[in-house]
């Protein structure tokens, strides 16, 4: 069974934007279900194993980014940080997934839509999920997608949100279709360390900043060829900017 593994970047604020991150992102990835279990979870073990000594340690793309705290503390050392960064974008580049993602620019959709402007996070679900069943339709799948858990009260707005959208449809999509296709959303605490979930916190950070001006756009580049794709186009398919 396909999983869609989903995490953001940024916030869902549109009252107080903050202007060094003015974005929020959604991103998945989807997964065979028998190929993460068998190849992803191991591959990711390794590297945590092998630069913080630890399975079970909780990737996090700011935490790593920041080097502030253990084990992270350790790739304040130059080359250790680049030889991480040089096997983590080899190890992406080799495991067999594929990225959705959607990027709001918070800005241009308050600007647009004023108070009437939709939930950065909910407005993103509905798009990803758009092109989830579409993807899971071309494998003649179903599939689910898993969300790391948070406090029961954003648990439970998501969970209304993604219901909304299973019984309702969405703007381009008849309810029947995601029905269809996606079989349930599942929660999972933190604790479990899913490794899917850490995959897509850690994708995406530049995924977000693709939008931004002046940012360093290698790592986009890198986990580009993963995006969903037609005729070598992610644009509308695997990847969506709004407004």
């Amino acid at each position: 069974m396909p999983i869609l593994f989903l995490d953001e970047s940024g916030d869902q604020n549109l009252k107080a934007i903050d202007p060094n991150h003015p974005v929020f992102a959604l991103v998945g990835c989807i997964f065979d279900s028998t190929y993460y279990q068998n190849v992803a979870v191991p591959s990711v073990e390794t590297i945590k194993k092998e630069f913080f000594g630890n399975k079970e340690v909780i990737l996090h793309s700011r935490d790593i980014r920041k080097q502030e705290q253990k084990p992270f503390l350790a790739l304040r050392n130059e080359e250790r940080r680049k030889l991480f960064y040089k096997k983590w974008n080899q190890l992406v580049a080799t495991l067999n997934f594929t990225i959705l993602a959607c990027v709001i620019d918070k800005k241009r959709l308050k600007n647009q839509y004023g108070g009437n402007a939709e939930n950065p996070y909910h407005l993103s679900l509905s798009f990803l999920m758009e092109r989830l069943s579409l993807h899971l339709r071309e494998l003649g799948k179903t599939g689910k997608i898993v969300i790391e858990s948070r406090t029961a009260a954003d648990n439970d707005r998501l969970y209304l949100a993604y219901s909304k959208i299973m019984l309702e449809g969405s703007a381009f999509m008849e309810a029947q279709e995601f029905q269809k296709r996606i079989e349930k959303l599942e929660f999972a605490d933190k604790k479990q360390n899913i490794v899917g979930t850490q995959l897509a916190d850690m994708l995406a950070y530049p995924i977000a900043t693709s939008i931004l001006p002046n940012r360093d756009k290698r790592a986009f580049e890198i986990i580009k060829p993963k995006f969903r794709a037609k005729s070598g186009k992610i644009e509308g398919f695997g990847y969506k900017v709004f407004p």
